[in-house]
């Protein structure tokens, strides 16, 4: 007999046969293997199953997909990226840094003057030269117009052998305090220190 005088039988079906017409069974293939079959009268009153020929898909329709579904993951991180950026909101402008303060002016204090050359007039006498100069500086940054710390502190140095510090400070006190009326004492210490410096400059020579 020819191949139409029974069912269709595929390896794709599972062999589970239902009765249709008196003793006649044909396979019947399980519920997930139905809508890829179709059903056609054969001979004899038989229905014949016949698989269904659904074109299988190509290769490059597969690679198409995945490269579109690629690029779009691309566009979204990018996207996301940009918002991200966006949200951080625009770079600050370049601030230069600020100039360094700027000295502060000596606090003019009349009675912190007067208290340092009291104790500066102390240490003189003492003979403690050094701490009376460190007096006598600071009556200058509290008064500074106050001449009197300038010529003791002239003093204080000409006693310690410092001629160049002793010139520099009774000059300073002339200058701060034009109508000194020891003025002619200060000026014949000023030429005697300046002598010594001659000729101690005369003998290195």
């Amino acid at each position: 007999m020819g191949s139409d005088s029974g069912p269709v039988r595929t390896p794709e079906m599972d062999m589970l046969f239902v009765k249709i017409q008196g003793k006649k069974q044909i396979p019947r293939a399980p519920f997930w293997k139905r809508r890829e079959q179709t059903y056609a009268p054969g001979p004899l009153g038989m229905t014949t199953v016949r698989p269904c020929q659904h074109p299988p898909r190509s290769r490059p329709t597969i690679l198409f997909a995945l490269t579109v579904a690629l690029l779009m993951s691309l566009v979204a991180g990018r996207s996301a990226a940009q918002e991200s950026q966006l949200d951080k909101g625009p770079t600050p402008p370049y601030v230069e840094p600020a100039p360094p303060p700027v000295p502060a002016e000596p606090t003019y204090d009349p009675l912190r003057a007067g208290k340092s050359m009291e104790i500066g007039t102390f240490y003189l006498k003492r003979g403690n030269y050094d701490a009376a100069i460190e007096r006598f500086q600071d009556a200058t940054h509290y008064q500074p117009k106050l001449a009197k710390p300038y010529a003791l502190m002239g003093e204080a140095y000409e006693r310690k052998g410092d001629v160049e510090k002793a010139l520099a400070s009774y000059r300073k006190y002339l200058q701060v305090y034009r109508t000194a009326p020891d003025r002619e004492k200060i000026q014949k210490r000023i030429e005697k220190l300046e002598s010594q410096m001659g000729h101690a400059q005369g003998k290195s020579g």
